[in-house]
């Protein structure tokens, strides 16, 4: 299975690293900061440096590949576009697109 996952921060890292224990998985994640492709490192996948919201970006991916397609930044808007835009470059091969779309942060009350 061909899964690219977009950002390679808090979310994006740990299911990555979660994926690559199981050898059936070919996985890339995108990212724009090229200084975080070194922790991923030691896992097998491969980085990819840009922006998930470029066409160009995701074809470096292969997106014509992918089966899966999980956005995890933290900006909901980023995930939503990145999966819709992958959508459009490739309809009928991604069976499932997932995207991450708030964080939840405590809530604070006012006195």
């Amino acid at each position: 299975m061909h899964v690219i996952i977009i950002g390679g921060g808090e979310a994006g890292y740990p299911l990555a690293q979660a994926l690559s224990q199981n050898q059936k998985h070919d996985l890339v994640v995108v990212d724009p900061d090229a200084e975080r492709s070194a922790r991923f490192s030691h896992l097998d996948v491969r980085y990819v440096k840009g922006r998930s919201t470029d066409p160009n970006v995701l074809k470096q991916a292969d997106i014509e590949k992918c089966d899966l397609l999980i956005a995890t930044t933290r900006q909901g808007e980023i995930n939503i576009v990145s999966c819709s835009l992958g959508h459009k470059l490739q309809p009928t091969a991604i069976s499932h697109r997932v995207a991450r779309t708030h964080n939840r942060q405590p809530r604070t009350t006012s006195s």
